[in-house]
This record gives C-alpha cells, structure tokens and sequence, in this order.
C-alpha cells in the first residue's frame, strides 16, 4: 500500500509541476525521466526538482495514508503503480521495501 502512497504524490508532484494538459503520458514514455525520479527516492542519485519534492513530502504522504490524496491522484497513482511494477519490477520492489 505504501509503494501505492508513493506514486500518489509523483502523481501530484507532476500535475503542479508539469501542468495537467500533457498528462503523464509524456513522463512514462520517457525511460531516463522516469528512472533519474526512482534513483532520487532511493538516494541512488541526484534529485531534480520533482524528486527533490518527493522526498519532502514522502513522509507526511506515507505517514498519513495520502489523507489529503484526490479521487483524481488516487487514480493516477494506481496507473503509474501498474506501469512501474509491470516495466520495472526490481524497482518496484526496491521502493516497497524502502516505504512499505
């Protein structure tokens, strides 16, 4: 559940960074975006802005349970959720273990 909690908050890391027109779409396809953010949340490497903030916030949003998560998050979240544990299931595992 905890690796689902993460994902929220890319989620929404990525709609106030990024803007909502573009979807993540963009971000998914783009294999070295997607693995500098996970080597950011496993301290694995240099955080950009949006691993910067996802760090910030990892703890409140975990610790939490997403309490302040939008329908719409939630939603997102559970897509990049799919996509990471179908496309890189190592890594899925590495960030459950780490916040699970």
């Amino acid at each position: 559940m905890n690796t689902y909690l993460l994902f929220a908050s890319l989620a929404a890391v990525l709609v106030s960074i990024r803007g909502q027109g573009a979807g993540l779409s963009p971000f998914l396809a783009n294999s070295d975006l997607v693995q500098r953010e996970i080597d950011c949340v496993l301290d694995r490497g240099q955080c950009d802005e949006i691993g910067t903030f996802l760090k910030s916030v990892l703890p409140e949003v975990v610790g939490r349970n997403c309490a302040s998560c939008t329908p719409e998050q939630a939603a997102t979240a559970r897509s990049i959720t799919e996509f990471v544990r179908t496309t890189r299931p190592d890594a899925y595992n590495e960030i459950q273990a780490r916040y699970g």
